[in-house]
């Protein structure tokens, strides 16, 4: 490869030329041999079908009556063709019936046919099998096999004659582009020349000469056309460096204004920084960002405390696991990486905590994804109130309310139980009273007992009242369904089963 990179561009263009032809001549008559060779086992083939179809048609007489002297010499006619090897005949079994063989050939006729009608090509040989027919019944088969000597003997005075073309046409070649080149490479070395004299000199006026209008000539407009950018960006620099100090004086005077700027708007945002520090110190809540490895970035003053340490930054770039046990960091982070993973919002989840004497604490916290510009997740923000005492004071009002129930059930209960404890007794009295009135009795002795009756049975609704009541709190009243006839109610016309109006 070296090697071909420093030769010139004639050579390189006549190797490419020679190539290039003989690989076309090489080509064409390879193609040529390929048809020749196709050509003549076609023909050789039709040949040896028809002879067979000859020697087959003379033989049917001999199958038919087994004659197989007159089948040799029928078969014996083949020592006319050189190239005929073998010559076999077969009868109708497919069993070896008379033969031919060139005199000095090696190959001899099998004894059972093993082929049907097929022309069978071998490297050196090739090979036709046909049926014998009388009066389109087969009576038996004929092989025919012929050496290749005469298609050898034509490829290779073919590959001679290829070879004698191929040279002649590839010298005639050289000979003609040698000259013809000189018409491609001789602008190409002017234009070279003139490049290399620009190089050394650094001027910037030479040019080219065009000498033809085809692509040659265009890569030297190209080139002068460079050649002038050149010159014009030239003078463009030596314009542009007369201007540069004071464009680089205002630019210091705009840089330093900038740097001004910048410095105000640090200071204003350390400020900002400071008063935003000093509010989530000052924040009775727990705060705290972390990233996704759950280490945390940022923390304040309360869980700094909550925790046991004395300040945020003894926090920073630790996880859970450097500070709570195990449990409690394991449940901590998988939340974390929960939150992270679904990119939701764990919002108001109580989990249990622990204060800086290992007491046990409730917290209500929220924990929301943090994303970058490209949206991907890189850490989370949180927020925790304790809510230990509020969890105190809803479990003492939660025991009250249960005490309220409790004694409302037993008041119920008291109020059902009572109720069937004077129902009893009652029921006794109006039975007896209703068999006392059964009897004979005197006028003021049944005056007394249907007071008694008619007291009784106002008590009985009483407290029936009392025992629906107490149904009714403790949730268990049934509903009865009666059924009735609408139409005669009282104050119900039953003729049009509207109201009657008085």
């Amino acid at each position: 490869m070296p090697k071909e990179r420093r030769s010139s561009i004639q050579r390189k263009l006549t190797f490419v030329i020679l190539t290039t032809s003989l690989l076309g001549l090489s080509l064409a008559c390879l193609c040529s041999e390929i048809y020749e060779r196709g050509s003549f086992r076609s023909a050789i083939a039709t040949q040896l079908t028809a002879l067979a179809g000859t020697l087959g048609a003379n033989t049917t007489a001999s199958l038919a009556f087994s004659d197989r002297q007159s089948a040799v010499d029928i078969l014996n006619a083949l020592s006319a063709e050189p190239h005929v090897v073998t010559g076999c005949l077969y009868d109708k079994s497919g069993q070896f019936f008379a033969g031919y063989q060139r005199s000095g050939a090696g190959d001899r006729c099998s004894t059972v046919l093993v082929h049907g009608e097929e022309v069978k090509f071998a490297s050196d040989s090739v090979t036709v099998y046909r049926s014998i027919l009388l009066q389109s019944e087969p009576v038996g088969w004929i092989s025919i096999k012929s050496d290749l000597g005469e298609l050898q003997a034509k490829i290779r005075r073919y590959t001679q004659i290829s070879v004698v073309v191929i040279f002649v046409s590839v010298l005639a070649t050289f000979l003609v582009s040698s000259r013809l080149i000189r018409l491609i490479i001789n602008p190409v070395v002017e234009l070279a020349e003139t490049a290399a004299r620009v190089t050394r000199q650094e001027d910037y006026t030479l040019r080219g000469t065009v000498q033809s209008d085809d692509e040659i000539g265009a890569l030297v407009e190209a080139f002068n056309e460079m050649l002038d950018r050149i010159q014009e960006r030239d003078v463009a620099l030596q314009t542009s460096n007369s201007q540069l100090e004071t464009r680089v004086a205002e630019r210091t005077r705009q840089l330093q204004s900038e740097i001004d700027d910048r410095l105000l708007t640090e200071e204003t945002l350390s400020e900002e920084r400071r008063m935003l520090r000093a509010l989530i110190d000052n924040v009775p809540d727990f705060m705290y960002v972390k990233d996704a490895r759950s280490c945390f970035v940022v923390a304040n003053m309360s869980l700094a405390k909550s925790m046991g340490v004395n300040s945020p930054a003894d926090l920073l770039g630790k996880t859970d696991f450097n500070l709570y046990p195990k449990r409690l960091a394991n449940q901590y982070y998988e939340d974390e990486q929960r939150v992270m993973r679904k990119k939701e919002t764990l919002f108001a989840h109580e989990e249990e905590s622990l204060d800086r004497q290992g007491g046990r604490i409730a917290l209500l916290t929220t924990k929301v994804p943090l994303f970058d510009k490209n949206g991907q997740v890189i850490g989370i923000a949180g927020v925790g109130r304790d809510i230990t005492e509020r969890q105190r004071v809803e479990r003492e009002m939660q025991r009250a309310k249960e005490a309220a129930e409790a004694a409302s059930r037993a008041k119920s209960e008291f109020l059902a139980n009572m109720s069937h404890e004077i129902r009893t007794p009652l029921n006794g009295v109006m039975g007896m009273t209703d068999l006392a009135l059964d009897t004979e009795l005197t006028p003021e002795q049944r005056d007394y007992l249907e007071t008694v009756k008619s007291s009784s049975d106002s008590l009985l609704t009483v407290i029936n009242d009392i025992l629906d009541f107490s149904k009714i709190e403790a949730g268990k009243i049934d509903l009865e369904s009666v059924d009735f006839n609408f139409a005669r109610q009282p104050g119900v016309d039953a003729e049009d089963g509207g109201i009657a109006r008085g």
